[in-house]
């Protein structure tokens, strides 16, 4: 049934995508603490996206189960940024200093509010990611196009990283990503492999997006 219901979520099938979860945490009440953490975090994703008014309570039951999970704190950090809550995402993440994907979160929460502070978390990021290719590792792409659109303004950089990420990882945030640096790079031919992907998976097809 999850699986059910992260096939419909992509596919843009709210309804049946929140059913599908529904019945699984109806069925496995007593379960796992970690499925059941899994379970509540794609539900609140699929409230965020569906734009229901209590997708807030099934990030906050998730982390209940796991105040520390990573993957939580990020959905529910991208939850309150597209609510345009950045100061809640800095009192959730405050605490969590030493992941760089929360402290990439963070800093995009803070650029209106406290820009100068912003600024301090992506330059350490930037330097982060810079000693772990000296040191022959590969950062998270995703977060590095994202900090090279939104903080370098360098939209050409981040396309090229966007679309090295994108051949490896097609989550939402991969495509909204690939999507926005094609935007600000002005060039929507770069989409061409994303549409030919959605096209073979029956997915909506991206539009071009401002960058945020």
């Amino acid at each position: 049934m999850l699986c059910v219901a992260m096939l419909s979520m992509r596919q843009g099938q709210y309804p049946a995508a929140a059913s599908a979860v529904g019945r699984w945490l109806e069925q496995n009440a007593d379960g796992d603490r970690d499925g059941l953490r899994f379970a509540l975090t794609m539900r609140g994703e699929i409230a965020a996206r569906a734009g229901e008014r209590d997708a807030e309570r099934y990030f906050r039951d998730a982390l209940a189960l796991a105040p520390e999970d990573v993957r939580t704190l990020a959905a529910y950090a991208r939850f309150l940024r597209g609510a345009g809550r950045g100061r809640d995402v800095d009192a959730l993440l405050r605490g969590h200093p030493g992941h760089e994907g929360l402290r990439l979160q963070r800093a995009l929460a803070l650029r209106e509010t406290a820009p100068a502070e912003a600024g301090v978390i992506a330059a350490n990021l930037e330097r982060s990611y810079a000693t772990a290719r000296r040191l022959g590792r590969v950062p998270e792409l995703r977060d590095e196009a994202e900090l090279l659109l939104a903080f370098r303004r360098d939209p050409h950089g981040s396309l090229a990283v966007a679309r090295r990420n994108f051949r490896d990882q097609r989550d939402e945030e991969d495509v909204d990503l690939l999507v926005r640096a094609a935007a600000a790079a002005r060039q929507p031919e770069a989409l061409l492999p994303l549409r030919t992907w959605a096209a073979a998976q029956r997915l909506p097809l991206p539009t071009l997006k401002r960058a945020r």
